[in-house]
């Protein structure tokens, strides 16, 4: 496959497209709903790598829209937030492939919503950088050949580890009105733990916590529906009040990435059969954290 080169070729003002996405991607052959791509390992969910600080009123302006860039993304974010979790993986490049295959159908829906190049070039070098750090940040990701055959080496010529990942952000920002789907999907791939650069940085922490929260004051708009309206006969307030008592962040900010796609998903019966399962294995690991958990696609 040639890599789809996002180097010098952006636009200063990328136009952002908020087109219809006619499905979520497909499963790729084999990944479906009963294929156990984990082992069902037990999430060591104490050290979960993720970024602090979580705040769901920085998505607020979102729940409703349609953030293409979130729907088309679904089952990427799902392996992401299933990284995070695993203690372990027998095998990467298995892993790999996945992961390739969903950033392809990434693009390929990007491209049938009408998005320009450029923009998509962004937005799939922003979840190239994220996939590739959750992978590399864990022990067994470490230790295993993927820095030797990145996703953001093979899509995007990039070596480098997504340093541009933030340029872009300051880039879109310029122009925050019609770049804010692109920028808010940006700001996801952080709370769901992207660091980047501020990973190593002598206080990088509180330089990305603070950009979080520049970006956040830029979205925040009047409060969005409990997570409870939303899965009407799906979930009941008591679940979601454990849910808040005793989920890790990384759980929370995963369940925050579905309820992005609220647009999408939420009103569109054809997302719910993708979008409720997740949900629901978010909710069990929340109601008993320490118990062995089955990270299926």
């Amino acid at each position: 496959m040639m890599p789809t080169s996002s180097n010098n070729n952006f636009d200063d003002e990328p136009t952002v497209v908020i087109g219809a996405v006619t499905s979520p991607p497909a499963n790729p052959e084999g990944q479906g709903p009963d294929h156990d791509l984990f082992g069902d390992p037990t999430p060591d969910i104490s050290t979960a790598p993720v970024a602090g600080g979580w705040q769901p009123d920085y998505f607020w302006p979102l729940l409703g829209q349609s953030n293409i860039f979130v729907a088309a993304s679904l089952s990427a974010l799902n392996l992401l937030v299933q990284i995070r979790a695993a203690n372990g993986h027998d095998n990467v490049q298995e892993l790999r492939g996945l992961a390739e295959q969903y950033v392809q159908a990434f693009q390929e829906s990007l491209a049938k919503g009408a998005s320009a190049q450029d923009v998509r070039n962004i937005a799939s070098y922003a979840l190239c950088s994220a996939l590739d750090e959750a992978v590399l940040t864990t022990p067994w990701g470490a230790n295993s050949n993927w820095s030797n055959q990145s996703l953001l080496a093979e899509f995007h010529g990039d070596v480098w580890g997504g340093e541009r990942f933030f340029e872009h952000i300051d880039m879109l920002r310029k122009n925050n009105n019609k770049n804010a789907p692109l920028v808010a999907f940006h700001l996801l791939l952080i709370d769901l733990g992207f660091e980047g650069q501020y990973r190593v940085q002598r206080g990088g922490d509180k330089v990305l916590e603070q950009l979080r929260r520049d970006l956040g004051r830029r979205f925040r708009r009047d409060k969005p529906a409990p997570v409870s309206s939303l899965l009407v006969g799906r979930a009941d307030a008591g679940r979601t009040n454990r849910v808040r008592r005793y989920v890790p962040i990384w759980v929370v900010a995963s369940v925050a990435a579905l309820i992005l796609a609220g647009g999408y998903v939420f009103f569109e019966e054809r997302y719910e059969v993708a979008l409720v399962p997740l949900y629901e294995k978010f909710v069990a690991i929340a109601d008993n954290p320490l118990a062995p958990v089955s990270l299926d696609q």
